[in-house]
């Protein structure tokens, strides 16, 4: 019963944490930019922590919220924690809030589950695109045979306006090779599946949904290192990525270093190739709790802040 209250505490206070930074981000005055009236719901990585190091974190063990861009790493996941996240958008005045939580995690399978909400128009009602999106996301992960693991994250959506709604989902594919704590390898695909449309409809004055076309097809190979090896203090991680876009017919590289000068601090700068998108970021750590912050400050790509809280269980 006392390990119980102990958690249910733990987690009112990374409540209140969230409510206030979600409070101070609303008050933010406006920068000059042009407010997009569109957004397009598809997958898309979740966390402070990975979104400050470029997202490049496909083959990264640290934290849950890898499980987005690689399902296969849940079974390597170095802590087992609840995870909240909030993202604002500022091209188009979009808000997300995450939750994630680890199911069960053993030797040979791990599954965890998630839980979001999109939406925009409601807190900034001066902005014309408005909707609200509700979704579930399914990680399960396997392992295959020695340090190889296989996941899938199934993940469904549901996007209302005034007067529609359209439901989809899609799914990610991932394998991992973790042969120690200090170096990991892994391959995922996204793109199975179809996304969904939101934009503001000039002519009758109303935002309208629909079901997108086809997801872009994605491949990313990446590797993550840190050092020290054992525990989950490493004094600094790299890591790196590729991701082959199809229909582009491109190929992006990605990156992020991660340092720990601290012992309760961490500082986080990544880069994405081709758009040219540096990003920052850092992180602290006091008595199981673990607060991370992201930016990305360009307004001509898309400026975005992101907050991230976890409870170690």
């Amino acid at each position: 019963m006392s390990e119980l209250k102990r958690i249910f505490s733990k987690i009112s206070i990374l409540h209140g944490v969230l409510v206030t930074l979600f409070s101070v981000a609303l008050h933010q005055p406006l920068l000059a930019q042009t407010v997009m009236d569109s957004f397009s719901a598809q997958p898309q990585p979740v966390g402070a922590r990975g979104a400050a190091l470029g997202n490049a974190i496909v083959a990264d063990i640290a934290t849950i919220e890898n499980m987005y861009l690689n399902p296969s790493s849940l079974l390597f996941v170095r802590e087992s924690s609840l995870f909240l996240n909030n993202r604002q958008e500022w091209t188009n005045h979009v808000f997300e809030e995450n939750i994630t939580v680890p199911i069960f995690a053993t030797r040979t399978q791990a599954l965890a589950v998630g839980a979001s909400v999109s939406h925009a128009g409601y807190i900034k009602p001066q902005f014309r695109l408005r909707f609200l999106q509700i979704g579930t996301d399914i990680g399960y992960s396997l392992s295959i045979v020695g340090a190889f693991s296989a996941g899938l994250l199934v993940s469904v959506r549901r996007g209302q306006v005034e007067s529609s709604a359209v439901t989809t989902g899609w799914l990610t594919l991932g394998l991992m090779y973790s042969p120690t704590p200090a170096i990991s390898y892994a391959v995922a695909f996204r793109g199975i599946g179809k996304g969904i449309d939101y934009s503001y409809d000039e002519a009758n004055a109303k935002s309208v949904v629909r079901q997108a076309d086809d997801l872009p097809k994605i491949m990313e190979v990446g590797a993550t290192m840190s050092y020290p090896a054992t525990g989950s203090k490493s004094i600094f991680s790299l890591s790196l990525s590729g991701e082959r876009r199809f229909e582009e017919g491109v190929i992006r590289y990605k990156g992020g270093i991660e340092v720990l000068p601290w012992n309760f601090l961490r500082l986080r700068i990544g880069h994405i190739g081709r758009i040219r998108e540096f990003r920052f970021g850092a992180g602290i750590s006091i008595e199981g709790f673990t607060l991370d912050y992201a930016i990305s400050p360009n307004n001509e790509i898309g400026r975005f802040d992101e907050v991230s809280l976890s409870l170690v269980l």
